[in-house]
């Protein structure tokens, strides 16, 4: 008779478990997010884009680090990504490396002759914007976000 109680008490906890997770539309994981890039801006199908998502003002600022680097093939003169992620605060800097020489291309006093951007479509004065502008928080299960490279 115990092992029947038991039985049924299971039963309707599990029961009650698939009715949460089938009304909740929050992914199981929780400290994950899918991000959706979209690159747009692309002057040719030449090349890749070079993609540093960033999670830190001194990753942002290095030309070296970042939290992942993506390089990925222009197709239609864009670029669509999807991402998982774990939560927090992050940037992205990306350009097109249209020659493929795994390096932004720049003409006197360093001005990109190659397209890029950054998140938020942020532009710096006479530089790279500051962390700050360019950063974004992922704090939900996605994210969806649009750079247009000049």
């Amino acid at each position: 008779m115990k092992q029947v109680w038991i039985f049924w008490v299971m039963a309707a906890v599990l029961a009650g478990a698939a009715a949460v997770s089938a009304q909740s539309s929050e992914p199981a994981d929780t400290l994950t997010c899918r991000l959706e890039i979209h690159l747009t801006g692309f002057d040719s199908n030449q090349g890749q884009a070079k993609l540093a998502l960033i999670n830190s003002r001194e990753q942002f600022e290095s030309e070296d680090s970042q939290f992942m680097g993506i390089n990925s093939p222009v197709i239609n003169r864009q670029v669509r990504l999807t991402l998982t992620v774990p939560r927090g605060e992050y940037a992205i800097k990306v350009y097109h490396d249209e020659n493929g020489n795994d390096q932004l291309d720049t003409r006197m006093f360093s001005i990109p002759k190659e397209r890029y951007g950054f998140s938020h479509n942020v532009r710096g004065t006479l530089g790279p914007p500051d962390y700050s502008d360019a950063r974004f928080v992922l704090d939900t299960a996605k994210h969806a976000i649009s750079i247009e490279l000049r």
